[in-house]
């Protein structure tokens, strides 16, 4: 699967769609969710915050894609279910849910700057692993409601906080057709899976 992140430009996501295909790809997530996206070309979370906008650009990528799609939700959002319907609606297969948290992790009392900091900058960043499970477990439950109710044979991977069989489990349990291990294995290896 390749995660596909691109500009609001009908042209760059063809490209990328069809170099991707070409390449032998079998399926894409489009990433409208990471919050260092670069909003200011309105990539990533800029798009996923917007439905409409979501809307349009997972048009353009069903107009040349020949493989499945999944669109990936930002969680920065006040109802998850929006931009997983606009998504829906423009004819992805199936939606992939939490991607991180917008935070800023603290202050150093001592630089009295933001953190983390790289080379001095700062920038709000993605908060991810054990603590955003509560929100993307309900998170999952809302979409996966909404796709019964309204797209019944789309398919939800579920992403946010697993690290446990326990949590995938409850994933499941609550509408995931599947499930996505990130930070879990960053943090434990691939043995953990």
């Amino acid at each position: 699967i390749a995660s596909i992140m691109e500009e609001y430009k009908k042209d760059a996501w063809y490209e990328i769609v069809e170099k991707c295909q070409d390449a032998g790809v079998n399926a894409f997530e489009l990433n409208f969710s990471c919050p260092h996206g670069l909003p200011e070309r309105k990539m990533g979370m800029a798009m996923g915050e917007n439905p409409e906008i979501l809307e349009e650009v997972c048009g353009w990528v069903m107009d040349v894609a020949k493989i499945p799609v999944w669109a990936k939700m930002p969680p920065n959002v006040g109802h998850i279910e929006a931009p997983s319907r606009a998504a829906l609606r423009a004819g992805c297969h199936g939606i992939s849910a939490i991607n991180t948290i917008r935070s800023v992790m603290g202050v150093n009392l001592e630089t009295l700057r933001p953190e983390p900091t790289v080379e001095g900058y700062t920038t709000p960043g993605g908060y991810s692993s054990r603590a955003v499970k509560p929100i993307a477990l309900r998170m999952v439950m809302e979409i996966a409601q909404m796709i019964r109710d309204e797209f019944p044979g789309s398919s939800l991977s579920a992403i946010g906080g697993v690290e446990t069989g326990e949590d995938a489990a409850q994933f499941i349990l609550l509408g995931g057709d599947t499930v996505q291990v990130c930070t879990g294995v960053m943090k434990f290896g691939y043995g953990m899976v």
